[in-house]
């Protein structure tokens, strides 16, 4: 029987992932296989729909695709299967063992590089994945580089197209237009302090990134752009609340500018999940108090700067 592949591809990062994709997966599993097949995972352990889906959209950010082996067959209906990634994802160069002199690595064209170069490359680029391939019996016997997503790439004649951009773009399952900001007290990596109540009369711009997200990195010059235009603006504030920790961005901000005022991990970590963060990027446009924009994703246009001039747009409609 031929097995049941899932290729994604996804256009925003995610820490915990947009509810929308997933959904959309655990209906495609459940129309495959049927509501009353069982799912295990690759230790054999018996796995619900939504988690299964859970794993399959993890996996899939990293450009691989999951196939569902079918191990109970009752006349041509599976019964019983296992999730099965082609390859292992690689969460950190921690999880090599790097003293083993039996592991092969690749760069990401396949050409054979030295486990110091694996490990510099991917120290000097946190944009860039990594994949553990696996041999017989589960022994992992090399790893490969992979190049990250890439946000989807749009070409508008006019970034006054909303329903293009809305194609790409989506909801915020965080917060609605219209909606009260919640309170804050945070500190930035500056050691500044930011509340919601002290910002009450201002025109508040946030992101929601960490540094590991391909789409988060790629729209910062339209942001950094953005900063640049009301620097003189009193009444026009950036903060960029971080899944990275403060180590992290420090290390990040040594290589590359990102002009917001950046609150850690550290500092963050209870408002994301307070306030349900799961897709990433986000840009958010708070006036007076309330939610006046919320989209999520990420978008680059090869003609036009769409995300700078999306957010001017709306900061303007603010003033």
């Amino acid at each position: 029987m031929k097995h049941l592949y899932f290729l994604l591809v996804i256009c925003f990062c995610s820490s915990s992932f947009g509810q929308s994709a997933e959904e959309a997966i655990k209906n495609r599993i459940t129309s495959t296989l049927g509501k009353d097949c069982i799912i295990k995972n690759e230790n054999g352990q018996v796995i619900n729909f939504d988690q299964a889906s859970q794993q399959i959209l993890q996996i899939s950010m990293t450009g691989k695709r999951t196939y569902f082996k079918p191990i109970h067959v009752i006349n041509g209906i599976r019964k019983e299967v296992v999730l099965t990634p082609t390859e292992k994802p690689l969460k950190n160069t921690d999880e090599v063992d790097f003293t083993n002199k039996k592991l092969l690595f690749r760069d990401s064209t396949g050409k054979s590089i030295s486990a110091d170069v694996f490990r510099k490359t991917l120290e000097d680029n946190p944009t860039l994945l990594a994949s553990a391939y696996n041999a017989q019996n589960g022994i992992i016997s090399e790893y490969q580089i992979k190049p990250a997503p890439q946000p989807v790439k749009l070409a508008l004649n006019s970034s006054s197209n909303p329903e293009m951009v809305n194609k790409v773009l989506s909801d915020n399952q965080a917060f609605k237009i219209g909606d009260q900001m919640p309170s804050f007290v945070v500190t930035d990596i500056q050691g500044k302090k930011w509340t919601m109540e002290e910002l009450q009369n201002k025109i508040v711009v946030m992101n929601f990134w960490f540094v590991e997200c391909p789409p988060c990195i790629e729209e910062i010059p339209s942001l950094n752009k953005l900063v640049e235009e009301y620097k003189n603006n009193q009444n026009v504030v950036f903060l960029a609340f971080s899944n990275s920790d403060k180590a992290k961005i420090d290390k990040f901000l040594k290589n590359k500018t990102f002009s917001y005022n950046h609150i850690p991990q550290e500092q963050s970590k209870f408002f994301l999940e307070q306030w349900k963060i799961k897709v990433y990027p986000i840009n958010m446009i708070v006036n007076k108090g309330k939610v006046a924009f919320s989209r999520s994703g990420g978008l680059k246009s090869e003609k036009e700067d769409i995300m700078y001039l999306m957010l001017k747009n709306e900061i303007q409609k603010c003033i």
